[in-house]
């Protein structure tokens, strides 16, 4: 036989299996009570999605309908709603059977517990086995058994204050688990006894963690951990000012410019609202009405106005203001109530009218806060999103990036990369008049005076360094940057002057 090739060349193949990130969607998340909601987060593509959850007479399905059906200039639709379970008044913890038993070929073996059989049981960690026995004259009822096991449950566990109930439903065919206490915990089954009601995990059931009695700032927590693949939310049936300001409040200080919080309010309830949340960057108060056909669900055009900006399309940033929308029901038509409700910064469906036309559509577009619009506001948004999902794919398929000069100008390209996106959507724009006590500010951050000129020709400002800090007891270089640009603002009212010679 002849000398193997790969002596001299050792050529191996493979494929780059590299996980990387990808800008999250910038669509609308709706918390919400409703028990047909099971998972903790879910998204639906359609209509038809929202369906298979909610029944479609469910606020959910109509929010999900008004959401999907709008279209935006560019005739863009949204492609996607998420919905996360409202657990603020807490939520025990739970595992209920997927597989239904058939009464011929399962109940015989579930009988045989009468016999004796063991049971593991892990409730927040702590794992207990135990053995399940029922009295002869009971092992025929399914509901003794349930009550048998319960029991066994709680005697493992009498030196904690957790307590279990099962209950069994003769509809369904299945058995549940349910903890006593509302705390934060999850509980898994295992051993003869679960496979022989089908809760052990070989049959995956649904395994629901428990949740202590907290705080909505606890449930937005929660749902961010489990995806935060969204820019707008709302939470239903939230009224109550102090919550309302203690949620927008939590958000903005530790999502700031991720999230652009919905805050629904009425002609009833707006001052005591706007009052709370008035210094609260990221809010958005949306007038309603307190039926369907009267503007109930109107908070969903600015939600579904974000989820159809493209940003990849050139100008692809939008004014929020005069769009609209057919499904929305008209809240202020009047003077009177427009400028009560401009001066409060409450958004709304307003009418006017052009040569006895009748004309709808979306107003103002403001946020409570120092942030003014709302197509500002998720500009920003989405430029932070897309800066962090910039540099989180370099550095996960790069090799190295070194601490030095080339460095730091590869960290500036990345950067640059994104600025170039952002001037072609209008997130930046150039050649924008800037005002005196800008020009200061801009001199103060960046001690360059011609920083404001390269502003206005180019539309930012970027200063990029490396730095060695102690992180966690480490020594870790890090790149920064800071990024001043001007921002792509939006032509609201037209007053003209006309002059006849």
């Amino acid at each position: 036989m002849p000398i193997k090739m790969s002596k001299y060349v050792d050529i191996k193949s493979g494929i780059n299996n590299i996980r990387t990130a990808t800008e999250k969607e910038l669509i609308a998340r709706i918390f919400t009570t409703s028990a047909s909601l099971t998972d903790d987060v879910v998204e639906c593509e359609n209509l038809e999605d929202v369906a298979d959850i909610f029944a479609t007479s469910s606020d959910e399905y109509k929010i999900a309908s008004k959401y999907f059906s709008f279209i935006n200039k560019y005739a863009r639709s949204p492609r996607k709603i998420s919905f996360a379970k409202d657990v603020s008044a807490g939520r025990y913890a739970s595992v209920t059977g997927t597989v239904k038993l058939v009464q011929d070929t399962d109940y015989s073996p579930i009988h045989t517990i009468s016999d004796g059989k063991t049971l593991s049981v892990t409730i927040n960690g702590v794992k207990k086995d135990v053995t399940v026995t029922i009295a002869s004259s009971s092992y025929q009822s399914l509901d003794a058994i349930c009550g048998a096991v319960a029991t066994a449950i709680n005697s493992a566990f009498s030196t904690a204050t957790i307590g279990v109930t099962c209950s069994y439903s003769q509809t369904n065919d299945v058995f549940s688990f349910t903890s006593n206490t509302k705390a934060d915990e999850e509980m898994f089954l295992s051993g003869d006894v679960a496979d022989l009601i089908k809760v052990s995990e070989s049959f995956s059931p649904d395994i629901v963690s428990g949740v202590s009695t907290d705080s909505y700032s606890r449930t937005f927590d929660l749902s961010y951990q489990a995806n935060n693949n969204f820019a707008t939310f709302v939470f239903l049936g939230l009224t109550d000012s102090t919550n309302i300001a203690t949620l927008a409040g939590y958000v903005a200080q530790n999502y700031p410019s991720e999230f652009m919080m919905v805050v629904p309010v009425t002609s009833s309830n707006y001052t005591t609202i706007q009052s709370a949340v008035a210094n609260i960057n990221g809010v958005s108060l949306e007038l309603c009405g307190t039926l369907e056909d009267t503007g109930k669900f109107n908070f969903v055009m600015p939600m579904a106005i974000t989820a159809t900006t493209d940003y990849n399309k050139e100008n692809g940033t939008v004014n929020y203001m005069y769009m609209q929308d057919n499904n929305m029901a008209v809240v202020v038509d009047d003077d009177t109530s427009a400028t009560t409700y401009d001066n409060a910064k409450v958004n709304y469906y307003g009418r006017t009218q052009q040569a006895g036309q009748k004309l709808a559509f979306y107003q103002n577009g403001v946020l409570q806060g120092k942030y003014q619009d709302q197509n500002i506001y998720v500009n920003e948004i989405w430029l932070k999103d897309a800066l962090s999902t910039k540099f989180l794919n370099y550095m996960l398929l790069t090799s190295n990036w070194y601490a030095n000069k080339s460095g730091q100008a590869i960290g500036q390209g990345l950067v640059v990369d994104i600025i170039d996106r952002a001037k072609l959507n209008g997130t930046i724009t150039t050649e924008k008049e800037i005002s005196e006590a800008d020009k200061v500010y801009i001199h103060n951050v960046t001690a360059d005076e011609n920083a404001w000129r390269q502003i206005y020709e180019l539309g930012y400002y970027l200063i990029t360094s490396i730095s060695k800090e102690t992180i966690n007891n480490q020594e870790t270089y890090q790149f920064n940057y800071t990024l001043l640009y001007s921002k792509g603002d939006s032509i609201k009212k037209v007053e003209g002057q006309n002059i006849l010679i």
